[in-house]
């Protein structure tokens, strides 16, 4: 079945979906309309293809940049279903993201301006961010199904089902094979009827070759995955509900290491010069990849982690929010957090000595996202932007709605969503 739906004309950037403008209906569900725009050109330009700019996570891309002094509103995007959690990413000319909506869908947005390329149906919600490889975007839904779609067409090339819902856990796309973690049963497959014991919260990464969507290996843990894989040097790292960090060799999926937080690990590791980065438990680790031995741990100010760390110029930014979270310690729990509170912590990547903090009085679930000296990152109510040098605020823009995902950033502009439904692109103020 042709799940691709070609909804492009001109002028859906303000969300007015004008379905009686139609011109007519192609027979392979193409919706012919005026001002329709061209298929996206990805020979060229900008990228942020993927959660963390790229196959390691680290946050950062030397190449990019976005709205320094001051930033406004350049477009926005309604995409008519909560996007919160599902952060764009950036190839070309081209924005893609998924919304987490009935059904669920799949967009490919004009970066300039906008308008709609083309929307895929997928099978179920799309919570975390698709990733795009050699002209394909690998996307995952709380439908157990991981679709291969065409970035310039819309058209599907594969889908796998993988019998696990997929939620937080970006695809992380390496050699020619997509990583990905799952999740067990979601509420949406669970009656409520069950015992606690019949419901599965087992998870899995699982390995699939990119141009079929073959099961390469798998490796399954007790409890959900919602974290984003890290792939480098030959090693696929992730954390998971169990309260361990692991390593896993990405040629046949055998354990290498794991490390217990003893905490579950909503915070996706970073990678960078042989040491992981990444949060749990109310602190900030740092982990020698090779073996998995701890170099050094720091404290956050808040207890609740699902902020992952960005990484760059030997810093590591990393958020942190109340939300009624507890932070464990040696013979003691303490839970009096606020919950409408957060953070963004500046950390010397080297010896876990705090450099600066950015104090907000909202939660801070986004993943930091650094480009040219500045650290852009999303929470309840807008989107801020942090000199990387100093912690200094260089601009805040309110949208009214949480941004829970990592923002991207890519030819002057920064890329959101936000839980109302609506992609937004942010650039310099004139």
């Amino acid at each position: 079945m042709n799940r691709r739906r070609f909804l492009r004309f001109a002028g859906l950037a303000s969300g007015a979906l004008a379905w009686g403008s139609l011109a007519g209906c192609l027979g392979d569900g193409r919706l012919d309309a005026p001002g329709m725009i061209d298929r996206p050109d990805l020979s060229e330009g900008p990228a942020w293809p993927t959660f963390g700019s790229d196959a390691a996570n680290t946050g950062h891309d030397p190449d990019a940049s976005g709205p320094t002094d001051d930033a406004s509103i350049v477009w926005e995007f309604d995409a008519g279903s909560p996007t919160a959690n599902t952060p764009p990413v950036v190839v070309g000319d081209a924005v893609y993201t998924g919304s987490s909506g009935t059904g669920g869908n799949l967009w490919a947005l004009d970066a300039e301006s906008g308008d709609r390329y083309w929307e895929f149906e997928t099978d179920g919600w799309v919570n975390h961010a698709p990733a795009v490889a050699d002209g394909t975007v690998f996307v995952g839904t709380d439908g157990q199904t991981v679709h291969a779609v065409d970035a310039r067409s819309g058209d599907e090339r594969w889908s796998v089902d993988l019998g696990r819902d997929l939620h937080d856990s970006s695809p992380t796309v390496v050699d020619g094979t997509v990583f990905v973690g799952t999740a067990g049963d979601s509420p949406a497959t669970v009656s409520g009827d069950e015992d606690e014991d019949e419901v599965n919260r087992a998870g899995m990464v699982v390995a699939l070759d990119a141009d079929t969507g073959g099961t390469r290996w798998s490796f399954e843990v007790s409890d959900w995955i919602s974290t984003t894989p890290a792939v480098a040097e030959g090693r696929v790292y992730f954390g998971d509900a169990t309260g361990r960090v692991r390593a896993l060799d990405a040629s046949t999926g055998e354990e290498v290491w794991s490390f217990d937080v003893g905490s579950k690990v909503l915070s996706s590791p970073a990678l960078t010069d042989g040491t992981l980065y990444f949060g749990a438990n109310g602190r900030l680790y740092a982990l020698d990849a090779r073996t998995g031995d701890p170099h050094w741990t720091f404290d956050l100010r808040w207890p609740t982690v699902k902020s992952s760390p960005a990484v760059a110029g030997g810093t590591v930014f990393v958020g942190c929010h109340g939300g009624g979270g507890c932070r464990l310690v040696p013979d003691d729990e303490t839970c009096d957090a606020p919950d409408e509170t957060g953070s963004l912590h500046a950390v010397d990547a080297d010896l876990g000595a705090e450099e600066w903090r950015y104090d907000v009085e909202r939660d801070v679930r986004s993943s930091p996202a650094v480009a040219d000296g500045i650290v852009y990152l999303g929470c309840a109510g807008g989107a801020s932007a942090v000199r990387a040098a100093d912690g200094r605020e260089a601009w805040r823009v309110e949208f009214g709605s949480y941004v829970d995902s990592s923002p991207a950033v890519a030819d002057g502009r920064v890329f959101v969503n936000c839980s109302d439904g609506k992609v937004y692109a942010l650039g310099d103020s004139q």
